[in-house]
């Protein structure tokens, strides 16, 4: 006997008594507790007061089908995992139970109770793997909601880091950030989304976190398509799992980074202007020299009178070679158009400065943007006379800038893909909104755009939501009730912070959508409501203990923390007497039985194992069954029931199987002995018929030798019904074991035997090629030699025509023989299966009407089933299935 399943309880449900003793016993067997019900009413009972961990549930009971019991024990909140067992091989049926939650699919029929404890173990591991699965869930969801709403709100990138620099955990914001997705976080390290020039600078201060508990710097940050970015990390010491890990903040800092170099630039530039102003007469010569810009004093054809360093190097031209071309010919060809407006523009003195940003071409063909500023110069006339023009080479800013367009393109598509509904508002004032916010509320986004967001808030929490609009600070989540375009409520939770947005400072919230969860919430509650009512209500003792130990952590006792309304009932006691109270005050008989109950559930409490256990309490003068868990350490529970009356039950049924298993054994051996002893007086019937026939035909007149005959001719046909009888007897009992049969094969012997039958007939015997199946070969002969016999017998005026076909449909082999004979009529076509059932007398066609019912059960011994189409008068087909070997395997 197995102890791996001994806490496991089996529910058999199944009406044919010999059957269940036997699959009782091949469970226990096993190491299982097996419990039994005969019917669909009993088993509902039983189950109301007692727990089953797996149910074997036959199809087809006495009072109900199984499918009706699973409906009336869902009816009654009773959810056993349960196993259907049928002796019927439909798939249909299958299919139909695994719907209505069947865990597996059994047919009684060959290495059934061989097949059994393995399906049995296959469900069992299925439903630990269950528990498990959600008892991991429950813990993760306890530990994760101490942050992920932190977490999920912010709008920084956040990182769970180990000591290694390994990412344990990155936010929703980090994948925006950085464009990785979740997964891919957990294969890069922090160094991966730092420049490699600023790697070093990040180690050294993560080294030194651990002295100082946080560090914080600005540096360059690289995102997953290697755009490079400003950022400002924060990193800290926290404890995450019951570990020390580092929590790094990154922050993007690109927009007050260009904004910085943006005003250093002008105040460069006002600088140099002020300068010239300073220097009037120098100021050429000292802006050519010093200047950090491209700068050229341009005749109105557009050729350098004179340029500076700056953009000779700018360019890669001398200042000879500048003189010796137009201005527009250092222009990208794309750009010249604009450039040569400008300086026809200037030039005819019709407007005096010109601000354009432009490529030029270099000498090594290189493009270099520049942000030019061209000025025009007019004489004392008033005449335009030359243009100054100032270059800055911003190449490294357009290409920022191109990148900060893909970014905010990148930001765009992630917001819009984002699951949350993402609002932008100044002070309630809808600015901008996502997809997701849009579905969420049903409304289009140019609906929403310019109207106040509190419209869209259920009246009694716009107060609640108005005053967190007001706020300057990041707000915690808090949840609120939001109404849709059709008037709908759902529940919602806001996060929202302050940042800047085209020039202003705006509010950015997150919407998430927690309706389903709050359902979910209610649901939960209601459930443990009525879980609360079954507990009360159930008709086992329930009691739940903390258990005491001494100053060596033993067991000494345990108290009683709760009871349940049948503890009161089957021991005798009251709630008030029991709970606070010590076992050895309550029941102070039963501590000194002989059982050691304290060190056995100790036990439990203590390393959290199971036990379960059958006992006799003699001051009840009952059997008990029990069983205790423990839902956390020092603390157990104990169910438990009477099972006087099953103890009992048991034994009368063991006996009863014995009984029943010996009386079928000499059934067996007495029809073995009269079918034996009765084809030996028809044998002696047939041999004194010819004895008489050979000896006193003389003496005897015409009627007597009809008499004789008829006699001799009885008794032969005895003898074939009680030979077929037999046959079909022993088609369980005596078949030969399953191997590979080629049923082309089996065909073509049949043909041979049958021969001159259909060359007497006049017809023909037609067989397409047929499969190889796992089958008992010798039945499979006469089930087909059979099937084609009859084809010729029960045939029209016209010669016969037979077919044989097969077809594979959902694992199996579905066998045609089709003919052109008499046909049956369809009122007879449900009763030809039936023992002795005959359609026609004997004179018409000979035969013992057994043939058919042989066949149907070779074909249920196989797993198959066999039935009939057929008209009148237009022939009949005949149908078999047989499982496909890997099927039946």
């Amino acid at each position: 006997m197995s102890k791996k399943y001994e806490k496991y309880t089996i529910f058999v449900v199944e009406d044919d008594a010999g059957l269940s003793h036997l699959v009782q016993r091949r469970l226990l067997r096993e190491g299982y507790k097996v419990e039994t019900a005969v019917s669909g009413e009993e088993a509902i009972s039983w189950l109301k007061s007692n727990h089953a961990d797996l149910m074997l549930l036959d199809y087809k009971l006495l009072d109900m089908t199984g499918k009706k019991l699973v409906k009336l024990l869902r009816k009654n909140i009773i959810l056993t995992p349960f196993i259907m067992v049928t002796g019927q091989g439909d798939e249909k049926l299958a299919v139909e139970m695994m719907k209505e939650g069947s865990r597996d699919y059994i047919m009684k029929e060959g290495a059934f109770l061989e097949l059994l404890p393995t399906v049995i173990a296959q469900v069992i591991r299925q439903l630990e793997q269950e528990a498990k699965l959600i008892e991991a869930q429950n813990t993760l969801r306890d530990s994760e909601a101490r942050y992920r709403g932190m977490f999920d709100s912010a709008l920084d990138a956040v990182f769970v880091v180990d000591f290694d620099g390994e990412i344990i955990d990155a936010n929703p914001q980090a994948t925006r950030i950085f464009g990785y997705t979740s997964a891919e976080f957990y294969d890069l390290k922090i160094p991966d989304l730092i420049h490699i020039d600023h790697q070093k600078r990040y180690e050294k201060h993560r080294r030194a976190i651990q002295e100082q508990g946080e560090f914080q710097i600005e540096t360059i940050g690289t995102q997953k398509d290697r755009t490079t970015i400003d950022v400002e990390i924060r990193g800290a010491l926290f404890e995450y799992k019951g570990q020390k890990n580092f929590i790094i903040v990154f922050r993007d800092i690109s927009e007050r980074k260009w904004a910085e170099e943006e005003i250093r630039l002008t105040n460069q530039q006002l600088r140099i202007s002020e300068r010239a102003l300073r220097e009037r007469e120098s100021r050429l010569r000292a802006i050519f020299q010093g200047a950090a810009i491209g700068m050229s004093l341009v005749d109105l054809r557009g050729r350098a009178l004179e340029s500076n360093e700056t953009l000779q190097e700018m360019l890669g031209y001398s200042r000879a070679e500048l003189r010796q071309k137009e201005f527009p010919e250092f222009v990208y060809p794309e750009d010249r158009q604009g450039s040569s407006r400008m300086f026809e523009d200037l030039a005819n003195g019709r407007c005096n400065r010109y601000q354009m940003e432009l490529r030029l071409s270099g000498s090594d063909q290189r493009v270099v943007w520049g942000r030019l500023i061209a000025s025009l110069v007019r004489g004392t006339d008033g005449e335009p006379n030359y243009i100054i023009i100032m270059i800055e080479e911003i190449t490294d800013h357009k290409k920022n800038e191109i990148e900060l367009s893909e970014s905010e393109s990148r930001f765009r598509l992630l917001s819009e893909a984002a699951f949350e509904g993402i609002l932008i508002h100044e002070k309630g004032t809808i600015l901008d909104i996502n997809s997701a916010f849009s579905v969420m509320f049903g409304y289009d986004r140019e609906e929403l755009i310019g109207t106040d967001s509190l419209k869209l808030i259920a009246p009694d929490h716009r107060q609640l939501v108005a005053k967190n609009i007001r706020q300057e600070y990041v707000e915690a989540p808090y949840e609120a009730k939001g109404i849709r375009k059709d008037d709908s409520e759902i529940f919602i939770i806001i996060s929202a912070r302050m940042m800047p947005f085209h020039g202003r400072k705006v509010r950015v919230a997150t919407i998430r959508d927690i309706t389903e969860q709050k359902r979910a919430q209610d649901a939960l509650q209601e459930s443990e409501a009525k879980y609360r009512r079954l507990f009360e209500k159930m008709l086992n003792g329930f009691a739940y203990h903390r258990i005491i130990l001494d100053d060596n952590h033993q067991p000494i006792d345990y108290e009683f923390l709760e009871i349940n309304d049948a503890f009161e009932k089957i021991t005798g006691t009251k709630r008030n007497d029991v709970i606070g109270n010590r076992f050895s005050q309550i029941f102070p008989r039963m501590k000194d039985s002989g059982h050691d109950w304290i060190e056995n559930f100790g036990e439990v409490a203590l390393t959290g194992n199971e036990v379960a256990f059958e006992r006799y309490i003699e001051e009840y003068d009952r059997w008990f069954y029990f069983s205790a868990y423990s839902p956390k350490k020092g603390f157990f529970a104990t169910v438990f029931y009477d099972v006087t009356e099953r103890r009992m039950l048991a034994e009368e049924l063991r006996t009863f199987a014995t009984d029943l298993e010996r009386s079928n054994r000499e059934l067996d051996q007495f029809a073995e002995v009269i079918s034996s002893d009765l084809k030996k007086y028809l044998n002696d019937i047939q041999n004194s018929c010819e004895n008489l026939q050979n000896s006193y035909c003389r003496n005897l007149d015409p009627n007597g030798i009809s008499l004789l005959e008829k006699i001799h001719s009885g008794a032969g046909n005895m003898q074939k019904v009680i030979d077929e009888i037999q046959v079909y007897s022993r088609v369980e009992t005596r078949g030969k074991p399953f191997a590979e049969v080629d049923l082309n094969q089996v065909a073509g012997k049949i043909m041979n035997n049958l021969s001159e039958v259909i060359k007497s007939s006049g017809g023909c015997l037609e067989i397409s090629p047929l499969p190889t199946v796992w089958a008992d070969k010798e039945q499979l002969d006469q089930l087909l030699e059979h099937l084609i016999s009859n084809a010729f017998k029960f045939r029209s005026n016209v010669p016969p025509q037979v077919e044989i076909e097969a077809v594979e449909k959902d694992n199996v082999w579905q066998i045609t023989v089709q003919d052109n004979g008499i046909g049956i009529a369809s009122e007879d076509q449900g009763r030809i299966f039936n023992m002795f059932r005959r359609l026609h007398s004997k004179q018409e066609y000979p035969g013992n009407g057994i043939g058919l019912s042989l066949c149907q059960k070779v074909i249920e011994r196989h797993g198959g089933r066999i039935w009939v189409e057929s008209t009148p008068g237009a022939g009949s087909k005949f149908y078999f299935t047989l499982p496909t070997k890997l099927h039946h395997s």
